[in-house]
């Protein structure tokens, strides 16, 4: 039992060591960040710290859970023990032009955010890609898209201070517009 635990454990031991060795390479990184803002050697660390964090709980999680003495249990847990079968005509559908869509508007998205800026590109390619992907609720659609696009932008411009493009005229005047109201200099 003891050693079905530890096996259990290992793999996140693993990555616990390769964590613990990847903060010590990321401590050697040196950047003195202005006042008030953090640098972009506070980032590796942060992503570093989760991943330990994960494992650590992943360790104890592992050694401290018991297999499955009930299985009754664990059947409440872990759902019913036959889930419903797709019919064979559901089970063979593929749709090769969906993901042809999908690369294409992938393609013409990194061939626009030069010109169109990165909001304007992001929200019409979120908008895009799930149409492509035939959801058809119109209001989560374009609330997904415009909001995506304005909480990816703020995050990456005002929290991690990585420069995107704002696009060539007219389409700039909308970037500019936004980081102007988000307070983004």
């Amino acid at each position: 039992m003891i050693v079905e635990r530890l096996k259990r454990a290992l793999p996140y031991a693993v990555v616990l060591a390769a964590g613990l060795y990847l903060f010590h390479v990321a401590n050697q990184i040196e950047y003195f960040a202005p006042s008030g803002r953090i640098g972009p050697d506070a980032w590796p660390k942060i992503v570093i710290s989760l991943l330990i964090a994960a494992s650590v709980y992943g360790i104890v999680r592992a050694l401290t859970r018991a297999g499955a003495q009930n299985p009754a249990a664990e059947a409440l847990v872990e759902g019913p023990a036959e889930e419903p079968h797709p019919s064979p005509a559901e089970a063979d559908k593929t749709y090769p032009g969906l993901l042809l869509l999908g690369v294409l508007a992938t393609l013409a998205y990194v061939a626009l955010v030069p010109t169109l800026g990165f909001f304007l590109a992001t929200s019409t390619y979120l908008i895009a890609f799930m149409v492509i992907g035939r959801y058809r609720n119109w209001p989560v659609i374009f609330s997904t898209g415009i909001l995506g696009a304005l909480l990816m932008m703020f995050f990456f411009m005002r929290v991690v201070y990585i420069s995107l493009p704002i696009g060539k005229e007219p389409f700039s005047a909308v970037t500019l517009f936004l980081m102007k109201v988000m307070g983004i200099k």
